[in-house]
């Protein structure tokens, strides 16, 4: 609520028996809002320095928004082509596998031939 607003007299007395009631004074009110205002500024500045690195950070929150957007987007997109190319690794494993047990099986088998053969001699 902006400082005007709450020194109108029609909104003092209400927000005066509101914040009395709360227990808070206007100063408390008023001192929380710019606390709360430069620990949002600063995480805005953060994200910015985080999704661009080496950068002067951005100051403006919708082009900040705009990017994260973009970059979420662009992850979202990268994690779906893994997704897609972990399955189909997952698959030719598989395939693998079933051919290393169909040679392992006729290893034996001709293991037990050439075993046959030797006592026929």
């Amino acid at each position: 609520m902006s400082q005007a607003m709450l020194q109108s007299p029609k909104l003092k007395g209400s927000m005066s028996g509101f914040l009395e009631h709360h227990g808070e004074n206007e100063n408390q009110v008023t001192s929380m809002g710019r606390k709360q205002r430069r620990t949002y500024k600063y995480r805005f500045l953060k994200l910015s320095s985080i999704l661009e690195p080496g950068r002067p950070p951005k100051t403006n929150k919708a082009a900040i928004l705009n990017d994260v957007v973009r970059m979420l987007t662009q992850l979202r997109s990268e994690a779906n082509t893994l997704k897609e190319s972990n399955e189909e690794v997952q698959e030719k494993i598989g395939d693998l596998k079933a051919g290393k047990h169909k040679l392992r099986d006729e290893k034996q088998k001709i293991k037990a031939d050439k075993e046959k053969l030797e006592q026929q001699v």
